[in-house]
Order: structure tokens, then C-alpha cells, then sequence
């Protein structure tokens, strides 16, 4: 079983724990698409209710993190490559 929304908050997270977070996140977005959705389609092309089904989108939280051009991962790729980077700039890239 999948956690849906599951991110985990430590007194310190570490980037492992944010590619841990992102994995399952993508699968969870996965698996709803797999699931819910394809059969909420399906009820829709054969004029059945389905209204009665719901489910939350995490696409928002995945933008975060790998949307390119403005998310965690673009800022970091591009640091990685900026002469003198450390923690700190990334951070700071962050907020900007």
C-alpha cells in the first residue's frame, strides 16, 4: 500500500530522505493514474455515475521538486555546475 502524501519530517532531512519522499511520491502518482483515474474514465465513456470517486492529485508537490526550470532539482543541477556552490547558495537559490 502506497502512502498517499507521505512525506516523512525529520529534525534534519537529508537529500536521500528527499529522494526517498519523491520516489514515493511519483509512484502514488503513478498508481493514481493507473487506478483511479483510468477507471474513472472508464465509467464516464460507458455513461456510469462517478461522481462518488475522488482522490487528491500530488502533481503540486512533484512540481516542487522536478518541474523543470524552477524546481528543487533545477536549481540544484544548475549549482552543480556554478563555480564556488555550496549549501548555502543552493538554499539561497531556493528562495529566490
Amino acid at each position: 500500500i502506497l502512502d498517499i502524501f507521505g512525506f516523512e519530517s525529520f529534525q534534519t532531512n537529508s537529500l536521500e530522505q528527499l529522494m526517498i519522499n519523491y520516489c514515493n511520491e511519483a509512484l502514488q502518482q503513478v498508481f493514481n493514474g493507473i487506478v483511479f483515474k483510468s477507471i474513472k474514465e472508464e465509467y464516464d465513456s460507458e455513461g456510469i455515475d462517478s461522481s462518488f470517486i475522488s482522490f487528491p492529485d500530488n502533481q503540486d508537490a512533484l512540481d516542487v521538486i522536478d518541474k523543470k526550470g524552477s524546481s528543487i532539482f533545477s536549481v540544484l543541477d544548475d549549482m552543480s555546475f556554478a563555480p564556488g556552490a555550496n549549501d548555502e547558495k543552493f538554499a539561497s537559490n531556493l528562495y529566490q
